[in-house]
């Protein structure tokens, strides 16, 4: 499951290893798009706040995921699984799921 936790300022945040091990928080911010049964926006930011990276994440109608992350690309082509960013965001959606219709 993923790690959910809040900023001091309210926003939620999700915490996502790398391949080295390293924590990384991301916010995660729910986006309305026509097309995707549901759509996340994951921004982590560097270390003097800048944006270090960002990335959507999207489930679609069908029920495959995708992510805009170079990885994601990589190992669904070369390994058939998703990239962490998919991962994380779709244990957000399965927790929220929980206490929702989904």
């Amino acid at each position: 499951m993923a790690d959910i936790r809040r900023t001091p300022g309210g926003l939620p945040i999700v915490r996502i290893a790398d391949s080295q091990g390293r924590l990384h928080d991301y916010t995660l911010a729910v986006v309305v798009r026509p097309v995707a049964r549901w759509s996340c926006r994951l921004i982590r930011l560097g270390a003097s706040g800048e944006v270090a990276a960002e990335y959507l994440v999207q489930h679609w109608p069908h029920g495959n995921w995708t992510c805009t992350c170079p990885d994601f690309r990589m190992r669904r082509r070369k390994l058939g699984r998703p990239c962490k960013h998919v991962c994380a965001v779709a244990d957000v959606h399965g927790f929220l799921g929980a206490f929702t219709d989904g």
